[in-house]
């Protein structure tokens, strides 16, 4: 957004000069209304992906499974890792998405549901999790996001038992 000589109301998350034409522009950025209000964080750190092979393994070998078409949620609790928070993945497979750039979409569109709804789930601590797209055509955020919010659903009723 450019300020010009117009008064408006933002709520200001970061502010930067752009140089055009030799005259400077305050460019303001701002976050949407229902991510400013909400305490939760909505961040997705590196520490919480899932990259061990060993741990993959043991997920797919001894874990739980979770389908809402297009989308299957595996996790497993397990209490012997170190790790005191959860690891997440996502996986897209090149045998029903040909090209790498949609692989890389969904799994973007996937990442970011997650990283929105992840304060929804419970009891999450020493879990390892993936999601894993079985779908043969791009779908669009809407899907995918109530899709992962059905199968979160599933696993606060599971996990609660």
């Amino acid at each position: 957004m450019v300020v010009h000589n117009h008064f408006m109301v933002v709520v200001v998350v970061k502010v930067r000069f752009i140089l055009i034409n030799r005259t400077f522009f305050l460019s303001l950025f701002t976050l949407p209304l229902h991510l400013m209000t909400s305490k939760e964080t909505y961040k997705l750190p590196k520490s919480k992906k899932l990259k061990s092979a060993k741990l993959m393994n043991l997920l797919f070998a001894e874990g739980t499974s979770i389908f809402s078409n297009p989308i299957r949620f595996v996790f497993l609790n397990n209490q012997e890792t170190h790790q005191q928070n959860f690891q997440v993945g996502f996986s897209v497979p090149k045998r029903k998405i040909r090209r790498a750039v949609d692989r890389n979409k969904i799994k973007r569109l996937m990442r970011e549901s997650f990283r929105l709804h992840q304060h929804k789930l419970q009891t999450i601590d020493h879990t390892a999790m993936m999601w894993l797209y079985t779908g043969n055509q791009v779908p669009d955020y809407k899907l995918i996001e109530e899709k992962m919010l059905e199968i979160i659903r599933q696993f606060n009723t599971t996990s609660s038992k």
